[in-house]
């Protein structure tokens, strides 16, 4: 056993978990493939890295990274999520929402409420849609970025008037938690010949756009809207 191993070990047994193997499986529950995990020591936290790979995906299927911090400090313990990749023959599956309830549920099973990331690309609407929220001085900057984007369009791009004004408005909110009704705009945007995507997502998963967030798993509607991401509530929506 190498160093990185024992003090990983060490690590998660100090804070009442039982190690490396029940990590393993939290990580990995209810998902596909042969589920590789490594995790080090790095500073006060343990960074972890999963990777499961399938035979029709050699390369892998799906992976994720994240920081965790249980020093037992209500107001410094966080989840910090990194990076989550799920092979594109494999979305359809919903693999990111049950990636994200894992994530969730190891949070819970350390007695840790807050989740931050970096949503960039793609991410920026995939963390919307899960309950990240932007930080207030970022959100101010990110919804003119939004706009922009809005504003400008593309030659044949047609909104119904009553979203394009709910988005105004949650655009013109200073409250960053305005980001989840422009997440959920649902009219259909074809971008190209072949695709056809919510607006919320062509809005907020352009390559460009970046921003830091969180989500406190101890706000009710903040953890409303997780429950509800992962299928675990009674909202109902459509698509994802």
């Amino acid at each position: 056993m190498d160093s990185n191993v024992r003090e990983a070990e060490a690590w998660l047994r100090s804070r009442s978990h039982g190690g490396l193997e029940q990590l393993r499986a939290d990580v990995s529950r209810g998902l596909p493939g042969d589920v590789s995990l490594t995790a080090k020591i790095r500073g006060r936290g343990l960074l972890v890295n999963a990777r499961a790979a399938l035979p029709e995906f050699p390369d892998g299927a799906w992976l994720t990274q994240f920081m965790l911090f249980a020093d037992g400090e209500p107001n410094d313990d966080r989840v910090l999520f990194q990076r989550t990749l799920v092979t594109h023959g494999l979305r359809e599956k919903r693999l990111g929402r049950k990636i994200i309830r894992n994530r969730r549920d190891i949070a819970l099973n350390f007695g840790i409420d807050l989740i931050e990331g970096q949503a960039t690309g793609a991410g920026a609407y995939f963390c919307a849609r899960w309950g990240l929220v932007p930080k207030n001085n970022v959100w101010k900057r990110f919804r003119e970025l939004v706009r922009t984007r809005l504003e400008a369009g593309f030659p044949g791009l047609s909104i119904p008037l009553a979203e394009r004004h709910a988005v105004y408005s949650a655009l013109n909110a200073p409250e960053p938690f305005a980001i989840q009704e422009v997440a959920r705009a649902r009219s259909l945007v074809k971008v190209d010949e072949e695709t056809t995507i919510p607006l919320g997502r062509w809005l907020l998963a352009e390559p460009s756009h970046s921003w830091e967030g969180q989500l406190n798993l101890a706000e009710p509607m903040q953890r409303l809207i997780l429950d509800d991401y992962v299928g675990e509530s009674s909202i109902e929506e459509e698509n994802s």
